[in-house]
């Protein structure tokens, strides 16, 4: 009787042991490919696959070293406004004293931006107060561009100034059809001038004033605007068809101020997250400070962060912006898996898979990582030239869950090669794991 016994457990024992070869076999074989590859070999290369349900990293190639993250940042700056902001958006701050309201920016980027359709709550508030109106900036203490931001990128969209009333989504819009131009905001057209020998667009570093060359019809400019004082109280006065004067204020009662909020919309985190909206990750980063401090501050709101929501971050990376416009940001693999680890604790999965972009199906990743035929990663791309990350979530054909973060650095190949060669990994988790 005790030697089948002994079979037995030896069998058992045996069985157990082949099985975890296997998928150990499994794993470095992916390690292995990751290596040899010819495309990788001259970048830095960093893979990590964390499994879900066993709490544990299966995969974890130079998971701790330092990457630059790009908008893989952007899953930090989603994680603080969940649990910052929760389900309210601040709109407004402001107090009434006799006929006078005097009022502050909170951050909130919804003021007349055509990316969404509610856009009017602030605006209409401020229109139908029979009030005299007085702006204040005072609560904004942070620069207009963020530490480690190019300077020579003040002309293009992805740069938009941060500040703390935002409006028009910090743009200029101009879209061209029928050989005619529409301009958003149309107040602005005063300060355009037309060339016809140029295909190009043109504003100096420190006005709004815009040279435009000549575009073909269906293109449309997105320019960004200087965000003075000046400038909001004369947009202000341009929509709400009242002055708008200069701050004025003494001996506030703090039971006496207000916050007009509205329930927060999804909209934002999908464009954050589909879009990769830098402007959106860095009002929201202000926005959460206005909501832990009364001010917005940037470097504030992560320190805060870092220390109550992440703490397990430490002074173990370095996080500058909301955006990851800065290449001072630098993120390992693993801290990627903590916060999606976060992530996951709090949102539904259903959630999940509607707020962030699906390979094949929608927002950045739409046409990327295709061979699937059915939605099976979940994930936030990050790139900077030389630098592609993607961080997210990865289901398998069998229906197990990972959380994986792939991270290339210092590549001079084109991102469409990078990509091809993630793929090839993601498959073979998806018809193996």
């Amino acid at each position: 009787m005790k030697i089948i016994y002994a079979i037995v457990v030896l069998f058992i024992f045996s069985s157990c042991n082949s099985t975890h070869s296997l998928f150990l076999s499994k794993n470095q074989k992916i390690v292995k490919s990751l290596r040899n590859s010819v495309i990788l070999k001259n970048e830095f290369t960093g893979f990590v696959l964390y499994n879900i349900d066993k709490n544990d990293y299966i995969i974890n190639y130079n998971g701790n070293k330092y990457f630059t993250p790009a908008s893989n940042t952007k899953l930090f700056t989603f994680y603080t406004s969940l649990n910052v902001l929760n389900d309210s958006l601040p709109l407004l701050k402001y107090f009434l004293k006799n006929d006078s309201l005097v009022f502050w920016g909170t951050g909130n980027p919804l003021n007349l931006n055509p990316d969404f359709t509610s856009n009017k709550f602030t605006i209409d508030f401020l229109k139908n107060h029979a009030s005299h109106l007085f702006y204040c900036d005072d609560n904004f203490q942070d620069e207009k561009f963020g530490s480690g931001w190019a300077w020579d990128d003040y002309l293009y969209y992805y740069q938009l100034e941060k500040n703390a009333f935002p409006i028009y989504g910090n743009r200029l819009s101009i879209s061209y059809y029928n050989d005619s131009v529409a301009i958003y905001p149309s107040f602005l057209k005063n300060y355009i001038s037309y060339i016809q020998d140029s295909f190009d667009y043109w504003r100096p570093w420190n006005e709004n004033n815009f040279v435009l060359g000549k575009f073909p019809d269906s293109t449309i400019l997105e320019i960004p605007l200087i965000i003075d004082n000046e400038f909001i109280k004369t947009a202000l006065k341009e929509n709400t068809k009242k002055e708008i004067n200069d701050c004025i204020y003494s001996n506030i009662d703090s039971n006496q101020i207000k916050t007009l909020s509205i329930s927060f919309p999804d909209s934002l985190y999908i464009r954050l997250l589909h879009q990769s909206d830098n402007f959106i990750a860095e009002q929201l980063m202000l926005m959460c400070s206005f909501k832990l401090f009364d001010t917005l501050n940037t470097k504030k709101a992560i320190e805060w962060s870092k220390d109550n929501l992440l703490p397990k971050l430490n002074d173990k990376c370095r996080w500058v912006d909301g955006s990851g416009l800065s290449r001072y940001n630098l993120f390992s693999p693993e801290d990627m898996v903590y916060v999606l680890k976060n992530i996951y604790s709090k949102l539904s999965w259903n959630r999940i898979i509607k707020l962030l972009p699906s390979a094949g199906y929608s927002g950045t990743l739409k046409n990327s990582y295709i061979s699937i035929h059915e939605p099976y990663i979940w994930a936030k791309s990050g790139s900077l030239s030389n630098n592609y990350n993607l961080s997210g979530y990865i289901q398998t054909k069998k229906g197990n869950r990972y959380i994986f973060s792939f991270m290339n650095n210092h590549f001079l190949q084109k991102n469409k090669d990078i990509k091809k060669e993630m793929e090839k990994v993601f498959i073979y988790i998806y018809e193996h794991l």
